[in-house]
C-alpha cells in the first residue's frame, strides 16, 4: 500500500496538483488523487496508476491491461486484500475469493492472531465437483474437513511471519488444480473489514483489479496468474 500512495504522490507533484513539500495525511491524499483522476477520465484521457479501475467503478470507462500486467496486478492484489484483513480487521471480518461456483474463505481472528482458511466442497459448487481424489490431495496439502462443519475443509495459517505470497499460491493452486476453473471464468474478491473498514483502504485495493463495486473487486480468472 506504500508504493500505491506514493505513486499518487508523484502523480499530483507531475500534474501540479500538489506541492511537493506540501504535507498531507493518506486519506486527503486519495481524496485529491481521486477528484485529479475523475478530471482525467471525464476529459478524455489515460488515466495514471490505477486509473482502469477507478475510471470503471465510475461508469467513465474501460481499459483493458495487457496480459502479463494483469498478472502481476491480480496476484498481488489478492495479497493486498489479505494484508489489509491482517492489519485493518475488526470485529466480524472475511475475504472470500470467488471464482465461478468456487470459493475459498479467509476470517481472522486478532484476539488469536488467527487467520482460518476454508475451502468449499461440493454442496457449495455446484455444478462443479470434487473428486475423492481432489479430497486426498486438500488433506495432503493440510487442509482436511472442517470440524463441526458441513462439506467445508479448512485450516490455520497461524506462523508467524505469515508468507502471504505462498497463501496466495495456494489459493491459486487449488482454484486451478482442484476446482479447474477456466481462463475468463468470472471472478471476485470481496472484503469485509468489519469495524475497521474506510474507503480509504478499499481505494487502495481497487486499482490492482479491473473493476470495483462497493466491497468487491472483480476480474477475469487467467489460471497462469
Amino acid at each position: 500500500m506504500k508504493e500505491i500512495y506514493e505513486q499518487w504522490r508523484k502523480d499530483l507533484i507531475d500534474a501540479g496538483e500538489l506541492k511537493p513539500d506540501e504535507e498531507i495525511d493518506n486519506i486527503e491524499l486519495a481524496n485529491r488523487w481521486q477528484k485529479w483522476q475523475m478530471e482525467q477520465l471525464k476529459s478524455g484521457k489515460e488515466g495514471s496508476f490505477g486509473g482502469a479501475a477507478f475510471g470503471e467503478a465510475l461508469g467513465l470507462t474501460t481499459v483493458e491491461r495487457e496480459p502479463e500486467d494483469e498478472e502481476t496486478n491480480i496476484r498481488e492484489g489478492i495479497k493486498q486484500a489479505l494484508d489489509a484483513l491482517l492489519t485493518h480487521a475488526e470485529g466480524a471480518s472475511y475475504c472470500m475469493i470467488v471464482v465461478s461456483r468456487a470459493w475459498i474463505n479467509f476470517r481472522y481472528k486478532r484476539k488469536k492472531n488467527n487467520l482460518h482458511f476454508q475451502v468449499a466442497g461440493n454442496q457449495y459448487i455446484t455444478p462443479l465437483k470434487l473428486e475423492d481424489s481432489d479430497i486426498k490431495r486438500l488433506e495432503v496439502m493440510g487442509i482436511p474437513p472442517e470440524p463441526m462443519s458441513v462439506d467445508i475443509y479448512a485450516r490455520d495459517f497461524d506462523e508467524e511471519p505469515r508468507n502471504l505470497d505462498q497463501i496466495v499460491e495456494t489459493a491459486i493452486d487449488i482454484f486451478n488444480e482442484i476446482y479447474r476453473v477456466s481462463d475468463d471464468d468470472e471472478a471476485y474478491i470481496e472484503l469485509d473489514l468489519g469495524k475497521g473498514e474506510t474507503e480509504e483502504i478499499l481505494n487502495s485495493i481497487a486499482p490492482f483489479f479491473k473493476h470495483r463495486s462497493g466491497k468487491k473487486f472483480k476480474w477475469n480468472w487467467n489460471r497462469v496468474i
